[in-house]
């Protein structure tokens, strides 16, 4: 029997080709979906919150106890600060006081006994301290310094010790570890 020609020409590709094609398509989507991850990852991690603790001091003398804290937001988002603990014991906001930060090295308030808003010179500038009444909020490139007012967890007995006071925020914690000192 003979076989009839038949007047169309098929052209196709070849199966190796057809592979080919495929894995390289494959594979441009795959680089596409690793650099999106990338990027995705990569601003996310620039819109997190950052504080840095410069400087911290406690001092206490016979008339009580007070400590304070000279935070920084260095990351790429606000801040709310929740709660501040002394030595593991948390302080209640009526005796957490704040301003906005300055240069200058931290000196004891009103001679270890803060009874409402107080002026106070930090360096070279004169800050107004008010209480805090929740969380406190802390900008994008700002600081800010807290005064706490008589910690619970600290005694005239604790002079010359280290203890540790820890800021918690929304998203994290920072710990800072601070000596204590006669006032």
């Amino acid at each position: 029997m003979k076989r009839l020609k038949s007047t169309k020409s098929r052209m196709a590709l070849s199966q190796v080709v057809t592979t080919l094609i495929l894995l390289v398509v494959s594979v441009l989507m795959a680089s596409g979906t690793v650099t999106y991850y990338t990027i995705a990852v990569t601003s996310s991690s620039l819109k997190q919150e950052q504080l840095v603790i410069s400087e911290g001091r406690v001092w206490v003398n016979a008339s009580g106890s007070q400590a304070a804290l000279l935070i920084d937001n260095i990351g790429g988002r606000d801040s709310l600060i929740d709660s501040v603990e002394v030595r593991y014991v948390e302080a209640p906001w009526t005796e957490v006081y704040h301003a906005g930060a300055v240069e200058g090295a931290l000196t004891p308030a009103q001679g270890l006994n803060i009874t409402g808003p107080f002026y106070h010179a930090v360096g070279d500038a004169v800050l107004h301290f008010t209480q805090a009444s929740g969380s406190i909020v802390l900008p994008v490139g700002e600081g800010a310094i807290l005064y706490l007012d008589q910690p619970d967890s600290i005694g005239a007995t604790d002079i010359g010790t280290v203890v540790t006071i820890v800021v918690y925020t929304s998203a994290n914690q920072y710990l800072f570890l601070v000596n204590v000192e006669t006032a």
